[in-house]
């Protein structure tokens, strides 16, 4: 519930410019719709980014509600199976995501459950409009994150069952989609830096040494996930070994055996980037197509609704009762801090995070005390955060030799990690080695291509090796991605100074000067062409307007000897 949380919030709350990524479009478009509706009334950002993204949870667990009550009412006349089916579904795993998560994950739950309604009943009864229905819930599902791309193979299977193809193929179809699409993913992820940070491999090649796909300490954490959210598995698969024919295979039960299949394999590949335990109730959701499967089973046993009901019940009981027991650590912040505390105490690497998400979110609710006492634990607790703190000390004191060998060490321990190599590309600009700076800038940008200080960092390399037109080409591509930033607009003014196109600078400057009056260099632009436009009275009020907007920076003391100048050559003449 806090882990990752304040990352979240701050996609839409702490960023002049939203940036809508390609694999997470839709969600991100609802909760910055939901965030600048509420800013309009009023409300501070950072409230109205946690209002927003819980809003759209209670919205997500609506649909879920809405979705498993008409699954149950339509798989059976028994009011009470009716009941019991509902409770397996609703209160499956993915249950902790309902109240009040700050996430995109209750999202994915919503669509996964409205996909197997239409599919439940595409496989009672063909229709053109259900066909269509399943295939445009799959399109909603990939624009609300890409990894309901879990859906397609499930969407195959119905859709060639659907067009009356045997069972057999449809099946074979399915899991063709899914091994190509694995395929497909590992193959993105090899070969880009940002994917490669998202997904676990078969060797340790990411975040956390000895952490990779089938290690022993990856395996142990899926295996405790499916004890804590879905030991109704265990139950299932123990009532049904060794009887298989118990069961009608029928396309209901193969296609939530299919969804809970590509579900768990998605939650086994992602890399949990801040931790299992922060990690946790955002992989649950992966795991929701499990209480779909055992309402599945259930409902196809060949036995009679007395019986069925037995078996209903006591798996209802272990979902409420599995719901219930895990909730309050999820939901109360004062109940996951011990959880966490110790964990944090045995995973060094996740200090960073953990100590963060829980210093905002008691912020958030005002509790300023246990809220200072994790940002005071970053110290004693992280010695990344401490290294990355001496390494920026020793940059702002101009003692690079020091803060490089800081950096490198850094970025040997954690190679995804961009922070490091970022002030690695600050320093070493600094220090004019151009040849050891640039690896560092296309590295960050690659891992991540939208990160404002990246593309910052990127066009200000060109600026300091005097290549000024390969600047601008880079500033003006920043500022198609961050339209408006003041920042970017300052330098892409400066640059085209640099490069003699005043006619360019000129209308920049005064759009500045106009809009953000506040900035100090729209002036002394606009004063420098003034100058040497020969209008020195111009000239003067805008020198005259810098150095009080910036009476420390750098530039000053020229432009005070050059205000002197053109003041006393003013009076000469009007002596004369």
């Amino acid at each position: 519930m806090y882990g990752g949380g304040n990352y979240t919030v701050a996609q839409v709350a702490q960023t002049d410019t939203i940036i809508l990524r390609w694999f997470e479009y839709g969600s991100l478009l609802l909760a910055s719709k939901a965030f600048k509706l509420l800013s309009l009334l009023g409300i501070e950002a950072n409230t109205a980014g946690v209002i927003g993204w819980k809003s759209l949870t209670f919205v997500s667990a609506g649909l879920t509600l809405i979705a498993s009550l008409k699954i149950a009412r339509e798989a059976t006349e028994s009011n009470a199976l009716r009941l019991l089916y509902f409770l397996l579904m609703f209160f499956g795993p993915q249950a902790v995501l309902y109240f009040g998560f700050v996430g995109l994950e209750p999202m994915l739950v919503a669509v996964i459950y409205w996909f197997a309604l239409i599919a439940f009943r595409l496989n009672r009864k063909l229709t053109t409009n259900r066909l269509l229905t399943l295939w445009l819930v799959t399109a909603i599902g990939l624009l609300v994150h890409v990894s309901l791309v879990l859906l397609v193979p499930a969407m195959l299977f119905v859709t060639a069952r659907a067009l009356r193809l045997r069972t057999s193929i449809a099946l074979v179809i399915a899991l063709i989609a899914y091994v190509t699409l694995l395929a497909i993913v590992f193959d993105n992820a090899s070969a880009n830096l940002e994917y490669a940070r998202r997904v676990l491999f078969l060797s340790d090649v990411n975040l956390q040494e000895g952490y990779s796909l089938f290690s022993p300490r990856h395996l142990g954490d899926i295996a405790q996930l499916l004890f804590l959210f879905a030991p109704q598995l265990l139950l299932l698969k123990y009532f049904f070994y060794g009887n298989p024919n118990r069961v009608n295979a029928d396309g209901n039960v193969i296609t939530t055996i299919l969804l809970m299949t590509a579900g768990a394999t998605v939650m086994v590949i992602v890399e949990p980037l801040r931790g299992i335990a922060f990690e946790a109730p955002r992989l649950a959701a992966y795991l929701a197509p499990v209480a779909l499967t055992i309402f599945a089973y259930i409902n196809a046993w060949k036995a009679n609704d007395r019986i069925r009901i037995r078996l209903a019940a006591t798996l209802a009981v272990v979902s409420l009762a599995v719901t219930l027991a895990v909730l309050p650590s999820y939901t109360r912040i004062a109940l996951a801090d011990p959880y966490l505390t110790d964990y944090l105490d045995k995973n060094e690497y996740h200090n960073l995070e953990g100590c963060t998400a829980f210093r905002d979110a008691y912020f958030y609710r005002k509790q300023l005390d246990p809220a200072n006492r994790w940002e005071w634990s970053l110290s004693s607790r992280s010695q990344t955060f401490m290294q990355l703190k001496a390494a920026k000390e020793y940059i702002a004191a101009e003692m690079y030799s020091q803060a490089l060998t800081i950096l490198y060490r850094v970025k040997t321990e954690h190679r995804f990690l961009t922070e490091p190599r970022y002030l690695i590309g600050i320093v070493q600009r600094s220090l004019k080695r151009f040849d050891a700076a640039r690896p560092e800038i296309d590295t960050c940008l690659l891992m991540d291509p939208y990160n404002r200080d990246f593309l910052i960092s990127d066009y200000r390399y060109y600026r300091d090796d005097q290549n000024v037109a390969e600047a601008v080409r880079r500033v003006e591509l920043a500022l198609e991605i961050y339209p408006g930033d003041i920042d970017m607009m300052v330098d892409k003014m400066i640059f085209l100074y640099r490069a003699g196109a005043f006619d360019r600078a000129e209308p920049l400057a005064m759009e500045l000067v106009e809009n953000e009056p506040s900035q100090a260099y729209p002036w002394l632009i606009k004063g420098f062409i003034a100058q040497q436009r020969g209008n020195v009275s111009a000239a003067i009020e805008c020198y005259e307007t810098f150095i009080s907007l910036a009476p420390e920076e750098a530039e000053t003391p020229q432009v005070r000897k050059q205000l002197n100048q053109l003041v006393v050559e003013r009076q000469g003449k009007a002596k004369d």
